[in-house]
């Protein structure tokens, strides 16, 4: 993705730099002091995963064409990750209504990976990967996929151009160079509990893998990721979306419900824009 990075990059002037530094160097350098949630169905407020957390993965699969063919019928600039997130929002919707919460005008925030520009000049047989995590007010408690997907589509769009993550990356290692390593640690202890979830939504192969050789074809990816708030991650892979969630059973009770959710959300809305 390092080429359509690059291009969004080199539309914004010497003067759009500045302002978006000024409007973000802030919410990076005092990200620690942004108010608790509310405590939710899915994240109780301001705490992390106890040391000695139980851990559990569960996953759902979707047909990738399906997203494909929603964005489709979606206003045009759409993107896969718009519909994605709107989906997941949905699903928490559906899983808050049945342990008779009501997220509507209630403030649910993530982390969301997001890649950065591959390095340049890198050799191609070089392994590479670097990603930020900036925080993000999760779209939840609307009605319609319509209004979710304007939501959605709006937060993303802040995020793409948004630098806190880069910023954030800066300052930690400034913190590093000046021997203050432990006030980079002590901050990132104090945001994490301030969210439900890392989100990330991550490109898999087009075409099928095959393991020790032609004869050992890969069917499917599963994540596990364990982290010190519950972690979702989507997949895909040729033509299929795998939703991964690890978290703590002590905390979403009913894991497997979520990830059906999302299911379920996706198939709603499919036969709601065929109509």
């Amino acid at each position: 993705m390092s080429s359509k990075k690059r291009s969004q990059s080199s539309k914004r002037t010497p003067v759009d730099w500045a302002k978006q530094i000024l409007m973000d160097f802030p919410k990076a350098a005092f990200c620690n002091l942004v108010k608790p949630e509310p405590t939710n169905p899915f994240h109780t407020s301001n705490t992390l995963f106890d040391k000695n957390t139980q851990f559990q993965t569960v996953t759902s699969s979707i047909q990738f064409k399906d997203v494909k063919e929603i964005r489709q019928s979606c206003p045009p600039g759409t993107t896969i990750n718009d519909i994605i997130l709107t989906a997941f929002c949905g699903a928490l919707d559906r899983y808050a209504k049945k342990h008779g919460e009501d997220l509507a005008g209630k403030l649910m925030r993530a982390f969301c990976a997001v890649s950065m520009p591959d390095a340049p000049g890198r050799a191609k047989e070089d392994m590479y990967n670097d990603f930020v995590m900036p925080s993000f007010d999760l779209p939840v408690g609307i009605p319609s996929s319509a209004k979710r997907l304007e939501k959605a589509r709006e937060t993303m769009g802040k995020l793409k151009v948004s630098l806190v993550g880069p910023i954030t990356t800066c300052l930690s290692h400034v913190l590093g160079r000046l021997g203050l390593d432990a006030v980079a640690g002590d901050t990132q202890l104090d945001t994490f509990p301030k969210h439900s979830f890392v989100y990330s939504n991550v490109p898999g192969f087009e075409q099928p893998v095959y393991l020790f050789s032609n004869a050992s074809k890969i069917t499917g990816f599963q994540v596990y990721y364990p982290n010190v708030i519950s972690q979702v991650i989507f997949l895909s892979y040729c033509d299929k979306m795998t939703m991964s969630l690890c978290t703590s059973p002590d905390v979403v009770k009913e894991a497997d419900f979520l990830v059906k959710a999302f299911v379920d959300e996706i198939e709603a809305w499919k036969t709601e824009l065929a109509k």
